[in-house]
């Protein structure tokens, strides 16, 4: 499996603000997939 590298609070906070107020879909779409994989969540 590929994961991010561990993120820095600040990296984090800022993919979480993205993830809840970008107008773009996409940008919400990564920035949840990037928070997920910082997490070592899956798809199976």
């Amino acid at each position: 499996m590929k994961f991010v590298n561990s993120l820095s609070e600040i990296e984090k906070a800022r993919f979480h603000n993205l993830y809840h107020s970008s107008p773009i879909a996409r940008v919400r779409q990564r920035s949840h997939a990037i928070l997920l994989s910082d997490k070592r969540y899956t798809i199976n």
